[in-house]
């Protein structure tokens, strides 16, 4: 109409030229309407019944690319592409046959063409108007760009949604107010759970069916009546092919387009609830052999308190015994009489210190960790003191790197601290110019402490027996011990969640290494 309107104004503006008067009027009417069309928020094109265009508002110039003066007289099919300008003629031809007042091609895709070649959707309605016999229609053309814009990224994301809960490991699926009976829909997952063949056979089946006790079906029910939603709550199920399985149910209450739904995901832990039954089957047992192994422990411990006991008495009277022959008998034994009482003196001395270290073993086996800090420095220095004091007449030098702070048992510490350096001290004592150095240094991103001393070392092809109880590598003439020093040293390491090995080299020294939990 507005269009018909300004067609009105200015051929009456021509008849009437002589009368200046309504000229002036005419040219303020027809500025006016002008200007209300170039207000618009769409693009406004006035043409003839042949598809030509008499008037273009500003947004039309704008959008399109062309000036007002471009679009006057031109077809209407300038503004689609070319492949399309053949379909628009026939669909022009059959609008103007029987006009209305309606969206231009409703429910397809327009395309409209700028200046530059360029391409975009648009939306055209069209509103026919007779004046003077002619047809006149006016389209008002909408740029929909950012409108399927946004439409392709709702489908995207909803593609997206759709993939990601039809990938899903656990059951999604909706049942809705109007029947709460059966499911609504459901994923994949839903038809592998319940050992459908398809979703619609799912779908048919009644969910009381679908719940192994009837005493569940009444928990669930009852919840949803008052709750209207359900959190991870513990069901018993059955499978359309009759087998049973354990699931978590968790549901939800929505509103869309007016009808409540309740979306829910159901996960099968029948596998996992079988797993909590084997662990708490085999906690219990691990229970009952804890229990079983500190009786043993209980019974070794008093074993090894009475085999003590017993084996020392006669030690101690073999010891004694041959004390006293050499001391009041010293004259009637020639020299070999007295080597031999010397020989059972120091065997039995031997195997008291054997005993003793056996029992440390078999403590140490046996103590629980007190973790606590401790200094290795501190533990390093004092053993040292100790092994000075008892031999001053030794001429070692010693390094020990300060401050060697971790965390462990101090006590079982310094015992495998005072076994590592007793042995450092003893198979040094043969060498001049004797160093032991204790420190600490990263190996693949693990502190590593070591003791390294340059005595009598030893073959590398046996290192892998160093750590086995009595088991020697020197002569004990040579070297005395028991063989049970670095036994216990591994077993103290290895409580401690760390290693222990050693590199050496004969009669160039040996380095010891071990590892703590951090």
């Amino acid at each position: 109409m507005v269009g018909l309107v300004l067609l009105i104004a200015r051929q009456s503006a021509e008849k009437d030229k002589a009368h200046s008067k309504k000229e002036n009027k005419d040219y303020w009417n027809e500025a006016h309407l002008r200007a209300l069309l170039n207000a618009a928020p769409d693009a406004i094109f006035i043409t003839d019944g042949t598809g030509t265009i008499h008037i273009a508002n500003a947004l039309a110039e704008k959008w399109f690319g062309y000036r007002k003066d471009e679009f006057v007289g031109k077809k209407v099919e300038m503004l689609v592409p070319e492949h399309l300008r053949q379909a628009h003629i026939e669909h022009r031809n059959r609008y103007n046959q029987n006009p209305s007042t309606r969206i231009m091609a409703s429910g397809t895709e327009l395309v409209g063409i700028r200046s530059d070649g360029s391409e975009f959707p648009m939306e055209v309605s069209l509103s026919p108007s007779m004046f003077g016999g002619e047809l006149w229609i006016t389209a008002s053309v909408r740029d929909i760009t950012l409108r399927k814009e946004m439409e392709l990224a709702k489908l995207h994301a909803q593609t997206r949604l759709s993939e990601l809960v039809t990938n899903l490991p656990v059951g999604v699926f909706r049942i809705c107010d109007s029947d709460l009976a059966h499911f609504q829909e459901v994923n994949p997952a839903m038809v592998t759970i319940f050992a459908a063949q398809s979703a619609s056979q799912l779908l048919a089946s009644s969910l009381e069916s679908l719940f192994f006790d009837h005493k569940d079906w009444s928990t669930y029910t009852a919840r949803m009546a008052q709750q209207f939603h359900l959190n991870s709550l513990e069901f018993r199920f059955r499978r359309l092919n009759g087998e049973d399985f354990f699931g978590f149910l968790t549901i939800a209450a929505n509103t869309i387009n007016g009808e409540t739904v309740y979306d829910g995901i159901l996960e099968d832990i029948t596998e996992r609830k079988q797993q909590s039954e084997r662990i708490g089957t085999l906690n219990k047992d691990l229970e009952r052999r804890k229990t079983q192994l500190e009786q043993i422990n209980q019974e070794l411990e008093s074993f090894s308190y009475s085999v003590s006991h017993d084996l020392r008495a006669p030690l101690r009277a073999m010891d004694g015994f041959s004390s006293t022959l050499l001391t009041d008998y010293q004259d009637q034994l020639d020299e070999r009489g007295r080597d031999r009482l010397l020989r059972i003196r120091s065997a039995a001395q031997r195997m008291a210190t054997l005993i003793d270290d056996l029992l440390n073993l078999s403590r140490v086996s046996r103590t629980e960790i007190a973790w606590t800090p401790a200094n290795l420095s501190e533990l390093a220095n004092g053993i040292i003191n100790d092994l000075r004091q008892a031999n001053p007449e030794r001429k070692m030098e010693v390094k020990i790197q300060p401050d060697m702070q971790v965390k462990g048992d101090v006590r079982l510490l310094g015992i495998a601290l005072t076994n590592l350096f007793n042995n450092a001290w003893k198979f040094s004592g043969k060498t001049s110019n004797a160093t032991i150095e204790f420190g600490c240094e990263r190996q693949n991103d693990q502190t590593v402490y070591f003791l390294r001393d340059n005595g009598a070392g030893f073959e590398m092809e046996y290192a892998g027996k160093l750590f086995g109880a009595f088991q020697r590598l020197h002569d004990i003439g040579e070297f005395p011990g028991s063989g049970i020093g670095l036994a216990t040293v591994q077993r103290i390491i290895h409580k401690h969640g760390g290693r222990v090995w050693a590199t050496g080299e004969v009669n160039k020294g040996a380095t010891f290494y071990f590892t703590l939990k951090s």
